[in-house]
């Protein structure tokens, strides 16, 4: 009987063991262990579930890595078999069987012991040191007599170019009458091979000199291309605000004919309707007055018991006098008051249009969220500001100094907003008023990567490091560290509240985590797609952005890879998802300052939206709209419009 043994050689077993084979690849066993569940042996590699079957095909009963055990008993049999040296047999049929080989070594050794007599064998193969290869095969015993006729001894001159091979005899007949052997033979070939060395150096450097002539040239030109981009690039920008600029004009402009167009044609409607002639919102389903001191969360109390609005309504728009430093350049968005708004369905065929941009933040816009008709931004300026997004023309409702650094994240969960900072703390706000209510001063050793809400928990992230905290007191609860396995920043985290799993990101690994309990690690998963920017999550699909440009789809099931999305040039920082019975979209930001909308249900891009000028750092979907905060210090405004 023959097998592969040790590091691969052939194996020929003096009396076959029967009582030694494995089940599976019926050969003697090769790291023999014993399954606790079922107590019959394998080879590891056969029954290890990593590497190959994962049940008992004797009984069928599930074998788990963890219930292998090394059969000490059953290594010691092998050890203890009987072998010819592998230098003693032969195979006729390309290895699948051996024989005896009469001119091998006829030594019968032990399996265990194989090691030491094969590595001083004379009976094993070796290559000639004069002919190599053209000399085949050569047992160690034949070496010294084979070197004196080997027929491939090469001419002491092959350095100079002789190629004349023969047996000791041969060569030295030969070296009396090589070419090379006498002196200026050999110099009058070494200058003739010198002219020719000096003809191929001079096409060299000729080729040389026009590929340098050629690289400055396109470095020319791309340096001129360059500029051009740059200022393209600068005549878009200034087109794009002008556009924005006239587009907000026109839709005001539309709005007070319009607004006198109805009084006109209500002048002599009865008494009963309040208020004076233009005074009504263009609005048709918020007939409220335009100059009432209606209450609004974020407005501020003289002291002397009016309330006073901190951005009145005007008839005529220009954002620039609500504030010196945060104004509003976009259109009117018309959507129905809150208690009357149902779920947005966004439903293909449509088109995301820009339709104007938030300003006023001194830094890049780390982090945006929604509640309620309001969008919170979070800015390395440190502050927290406050948008009116029902009606988009008011702008900044409100500025708060967030943290005395960066304000990096922001989430909303409660009726509570939460923010985190480079200097480190955790805060809760009363949304209301925009009010402190607590502070977690050093949350964790370093800056929070990735922070989120769910029903009972603030999650946030760090270096190697996941903490839970209490969404009122702000109390720790929990904490995931090293121990657990955690060895890298932790950029993006995601929560399926469907199974009440967290997803977080590692550098390029994933880890799925119980919410609750004890927290327990659900699944660990190593990515072959680069570091992981961040994370969202639907009913079927764990979606990850990478470092590496492209988006990774998995199934929320089984994590297996179900597709990759390319389209960005440039890391994928922000994710976010939204899905009804018509259709799920995800919109992905990059740091190629763009943002895609994707069809995740055909897995197929449907716009790309590129109106920053910096890279896209956070992204909020809001009914039928689209916010964007980027590195330009700016936050767009897209709008849903059915095609």
């Amino acid at each position: 009987m023959a097998s592969k043994g040790a590091k691969d050689k052939p194996t020929k077993f003096l009396e076959e063991p029967p009582a030694l084979i494995c089940p599976i690849c019926r050969r003697v066993f090769t790291a023999p262990v014993i399954s606790v569940q079922c107590g019959h042996t394998f080879c590891r590699p056969c029954i290890d579930p990593k590497e190959g079957s994962n049940s008992c095909p004797l009984d069928g009963i599930a074998c788990e890595s963890s219930s292998l055990v090394v059969n000490k008993a059953v290594i010691g049999q092998i050890d203890d078999l009987s072998i010819y040296c592998c230098y003693g047999i032969v195979s006729r049929d390309g290895g699948l069987s051996y024989e005896r080989d009469p001119a091998g070594c006829p030594e019968v050794l032990k399996l265990g012991s194989r090691e030491e007599h094969e590595r001083s064998c004379t009976y094993a193969h070796v290559r000639c040191p004069l002919g190599g290869e053209e000399c085949g095969i050569i047992r160690t015993r034949e070496l010294d007599e084979h070197v004196l006729s080997c027929p491939n001894i090469p001419c002491p001159y092959t350095d100079f170019g002789c190629a004349f091979k023969g047996n000791k005899d041969e060569i030295v007949s030969h070296k009396a009458k090589c070419v090379y052997h006498d002196e200026s033979q050999l110099l009058a070939l070494t200058m003739k091979e010198l002219k020719v060395v000096k003809v191929q150096n001079k096409e060299l450097e000729d080729s040389l000199t026009k590929a340098i002539k050629s690289v400055n040239r396109l470095n020319e030109e791309k340096k001129d291309l360059y500029s051009r981009i740059e200022q393209q690039s600068r005549t878009i920008t200034t087109v794009t605000s002008r556009m924005d600029k006239l587009e907000a004009e026109m839709e005001s402009f539309k709005s007070v004919k319009l607004r006198q167009y109805r009084t006109g044609s209500m002048s002599g409607a009865s008494n009963s309707i309040a208020g004076a002639p233009g005074q009504y919102s263009t609005q048709s389903h918020s007939p409220a007055p335009l100059t009432t001191a209606t209450h609004h969360p974020f407005q501020s109390n003289t002291g002397d018991g009016n309330v006073t609005p901190v951005y009145p309504r005007r008839t005529m728009v220009d954002p620039r006098r609500w504030s010196s430093d945060s104004y509003s350049s976009v259109t009117s968005l018309t959507v129905l008051p809150e208690a009357e708004r149902g779920p947005f369905v966004w439903r293909m065929p449509f088109t995301l249009k820009c339709i104007g941009t938030f300003r006023g933040h001194k830094g890049t816009i780390w982090s945006l969220v929604t509640s309620g008709d309001c969008l919170f931004s979070g800015s390395s300026d440190g502050t927290i500001k406050v948008w009116d997004i029902a009606d988009l023309r008011r702008g900044c409702l409100k500025t708060v100094q967030g943290h005395k650094e960066a304000t990096m994240f922001l989430a909303v969960g409660r009726g509570i907003l939460y923010s985190t900072g480079t200097d480190l703390s955790l805060k809760s706000w009363q949304l209301g008023a925009l009010t402190e209510m607590e502070k977690v001063e050093n949350a964790h050793e370093g800056i929070v990567s990735a922070m989120l809400c769910t029903k009972d928990y603030v999650i946030t992230s760090s270096f190697a490091s996941i903490k839970f905290w209490d969404p009122i007191t702000l109390n720790e609860i929990h904490s995931i560290g090293s121990k657990e396995g955690l060895s890298h920043w932790i950029r993006a985290m995601a929560h399926d509240k469907r199974k009440d799993f967290l997803y977080t990101g590692s550098h390029n690994k994933l880890h799925v985590w119980k919410v609750g309990g004890n927290f327990s690690l659900v699944n660990e998963m190593g990515l072959n797609y680069g570091a992981i920017y961040s994370l969202a999550v639907t009913k079927k699909y764990l979606i990850v952005g990478t470092h590496n440009q492209n988006i990774q789809v998995y199934s929320n099931t089984s994590l297996n890879h179900v597709a990759t999305l390319t389209g960005h040039i440039g890391s994928v920082t922000v994710l976010k998802v939204t899905e009804s019975q018509a259709g799920v979209y995800m919109f992905s930001g990059s740091s190629d300052y763009s943002v895609q909308v994707w069809d995740l249900e055909n897995m197929l891009p449907i716009q790309a939206l590129k109106r920053h000028e910096k890279a896209v750092q956070s992204m909020a979907v809001w009914y039928d709209a689209v916010f964007t905060g980027s590195e330009d210090e700016e936050i767009k405004v897209f709008k849903y419009f059915k095609l």
